[in-house]
């Protein structure tokens, strides 16, 4: 088991959710090691960006499409290596600046390669059910994520409701 950081901010020096997501995951780092948890993965989104998916290749994905076009494999590898980090990890800490209102591109492109449908969730009558994911808010089921925002701090709670605390800079 491991602790999955994930940091989105353009920003890459004096980020107030890059040095909170380092705080997060070092008090974690220092707690879990008693636990056998000492695998700390960093997935910067803006450092290391994901490459870019055509429209096609998108849906294809997202429908965990067996067409062996080769475009298509290239991002079926990366998606399979993104939700294997996600399955490893017992926590998760996302770094996540608000531009325009809304996630940052970067971090919308990381949701794109991870939710695959029949492998991180499932289409039910109820509509979308996450295995591993929950699609929306940006919950995970198995383990609760702390998202972090440029200027505050929000604590999703396994598809219920999110707490949004302002974070003094």
């Amino acid at each position: 088991m491991s602790v999955l950081k994930i940091d989105s901010s353009a920003r890459i020096h004096d980020s107030h959710s890059r040095i909170l997501t380092q705080y997060l995951v070092e008090r974690i780092s220092e707690k879990e090691s008693k636990n056998g948890v000492t695998k700390v993965v960093e997935r910067d989104l803006v450092k290391q960006p994901l490459p870019n998916i055509s429209g096609e290749d998108l849906l294809d994905l997202a429908a965990s499409s067996q067409d062996p076009r080769e475009s298509l494999q290239q991002h079926t590898q990366r998606s399979n290596d993104l939700i294997g980090e996600l399955m490893e990890a017992k926590h998760l800490v996302f770094g996540v600046a608000m531009y325009n209102f809304s996630i940052p591109a970067t971090l919308k492109q990381w949701v794109d390669y991870v939710c695959r449908a029949g492998l991180t969730f499932k289409y039910s009558e109820q509509g979308p059910e996450g295995s591993l994911l929950v699609v929306y808010p940006w919950a995970v089921k198995r383990i609760l994520p702390v998202v972090i925002w440029s200027k505050f701090a929000v604590s999703l709670a396994l598809k219920k409701s999110f707490i949004l605390t302002q974070v003094d800079p």
